[in-house]
């Protein structure tokens, strides 16, 4: 996987081994490469962790844990697209400290989208 050849993540915590064993894997293995490439961009030292895996919710495990079932006896949220878009993209410049082709990297979209991605929403 691509992942080892461009990061310095040298190891993945057992939790994190943990989430990736249970998950359920619809996708193919580009899934998984995804999933990785990304949590290697966010991860902030040579481990991933449990907490960097943008993995999927189950619906049969919502309530299983304490934070699903915070989650899930929360009112739901009614907002726009675009709206979650720009918080999304926000978010991820701000995690990357404005680093474009880190944001780019993680969001899976060119330099020019996330330029007129923030055009349209205008500075976080």
């Amino acid at each position: 996987m691509r992942i080892a050849e461009h990061t310095r993540i040298r190891h993945i915590a057992d939790k994190a081994w943990r989430r990736l064993n249970d998950y359920a894997w619809p996708g193919s293995v580009r899934e998984l490469e995804n999933i990785l490439t990304r949590s290697a961009v966010l991860a902030r030292s040579d481990t991933i962790t449990a907490d960097l895996l943008a993995l999927p919710v189950n619906i049969q495990d919502l309530g299983t844990s304490p934070v699903e079932a915070e989650i899930s006896s929360k009112p739901a949220r009614l907002v726009t697209l675009d709206q979650i878009e720009r918080e999304h993209v926000a978010a991820i410049l701000d995690h990357v400290r404005w680093h474009k082709g880190k944001a780019c990297e993680i969001l899976g979209i060119s330099r020019p989208a996330l330029e007129r991605k923030v055009a349209k929403y205008g500075p976080a």
